[in-house]
């Protein structure tokens, strides 16, 4: 058996990589190929909790869980800190085959699931892409879309401006990167914007959407934290990685549910049934594109599968 540390992914996951696998990982979800629980998380004492998210790819031998305990920030204001493990199980020959960093397989998988969806959505043409957040998320982003030919470049806010010049002076790509000094200047420029940030309140207002913007709402996968307001979900069509999963754990979502601005019935569509054709995705240049991920279990699966040449 086989245990793949964070520096082991980053050499043999690529992002072109990865990002097809997400299309298929979102495809195969979409066509019911993939049984996967919603995420199970339990609280314990102290601020700390476990999140479990199995799953198996139906007609193969593949099965698969993923454990991340989540503790709370050593100091006020802080980061919360993450431990966790991806498990890769071979059911015909009942054998863990391999483990995974989790952290790592996590962020390279949700940014290229973040790609393949701007790939989706966005207007066509050379795209600036707008980050809100400077943690390791943002850093992924920015590494998965400078390997893509239409980004032309990156406009960047963080609540700490010292971090968000240290993120983009460390960004070894070609394509160049702008701090700014507001989130709303990120989203007065951006063609697509990604909310990438561990906020647990709003940074963003809908107000500050353009049309003809895609934006992606990543950062959240809780029921508790809100990265945008809950406007931001009336501006335009929103399309998400499984409705069961929203409904339990979109933040933004269900707070425009409970504002009474946004219904469950009013969600597009999923990204999935956009790449297998079966939805358009935008009707118009002029739309406002939303969509809000929040990780599956198969796209834990699909990278995994891709390190192990299965």
């Amino acid at each position: 058996m086989k245990h793949w540390d964070a520096e082991a992914i980053r050499a043999g996951l690529s992002y072109p990589a990865c990002i097809d696998a997400m299309r298929e990982a979102l495809r195969l979800t979409h066509d019911g190929a993939m049984a996967q629980p919603p995420r199970q998380i339990t609280a314990f004492p102290d601020d700390a909790g476990m999140a479990f998210m199995p799953g198996a790819l139906r007609g193969s031998p593949w099965i698969g869980a993923k454990a991340v305990l989540r503790l709370p920030a050593k100091e006020p204001g802080g980061r919360h800190r993450k431990a966790g493990v991806f498990m890769l199980f071979n059911a015909e020959r009942a054998e863990l085959v391999a483990t995974f960093d989790a952290n790592e397989l996590t962020l390279r998988r949700t940014a290229a699931t973040t790609v393949a969806a701007t790939q989706a959505l966005a207007r066509p043409g050379p795209r600036l892409v707008g980050l809100l957040g400077t943690g390791q998320l943002a850093a992924a982003h920015l590494e998965a879309f400078a390997t893509q030919a239409d980004t032309q470049g990156f406009v960047l806010w963080g609540r700490s401006r010292d971090s968000a010049h240290r993120l983009a002076e460390a960004f070894g790509g070609s394509q160049p990167v702008t701090v700014m000094e507001h989130a709303a200047d990120v989203a007065a420029r951006a063609d697509v914007l990604c909310t990438v940030s561990s906020a647990s309140q709003p940074i963003l207002d809908g107000a500050a959407l353009r049309p003809g913007q895609h934006v992606n709402l990543v950062g959240s996968s809780t029921a508790i934290d809100h990265e945008v307001d809950a406007s931001v979900a009336t501006r335009g069509p929103v399309f998400v990685d499984d409705l069961e999963a929203a409904r339990a754990n979109a933040a933004e979502l269900r707070a425009a549910v409970e504002s009474g601005r946004f219904q469950w019935r009013d969600i597009a569509g999923t990204l999935g049934a956009v790449l297998a054709g079966e939805h358009p995705g935008r009707r118009s240049a002029d739309d406002i594109t939303i969509f809000k991920s929040l990780g599956l279990f198969a796209e834990d699966v699909l990278a995994a599968r891709v390190l192990v040449g299965g």
